[in-house]
């Protein structure tokens, strides 16, 4: 059914521009969040490590959403092609 394949693709498209956008909100926080860590660094004392210990922490949450979400726009260029 080729309405059934278009719709389909339409889905995947648009989920493709998604996984985009969140990719690059996921970046900017992870940029975001490094300068946050460099300027820590600069008054780092023994309340502050845990501090940073927690950032890093996210930074490292928010790298693996982000290959998650090229895998899955890897997946979704699969259907596509």
């Amino acid at each position: 059914n080729e309405y059934g394949q278009r719709k389909l693709d339409d889905i995947v498209r648009s989920l493709a521009t998604t996984i985009n956008q969140q990719q690059g909100n996921v970046r900017s926080i992870i940029n975001e969040s490094t300068d946050l860590l460099a300027d820590e660094n600069k008054r780092l004392d023994s309340g502050s490590i845990r501090n940073q210990e927690s950032i890093k922490c996210v930074i490292a949450r928010l790298n693996a959403l982000v290959d998650r979400g090229n895998s899955i726009f890897d997946r979704a260029e699969k259907i596509l092609s």
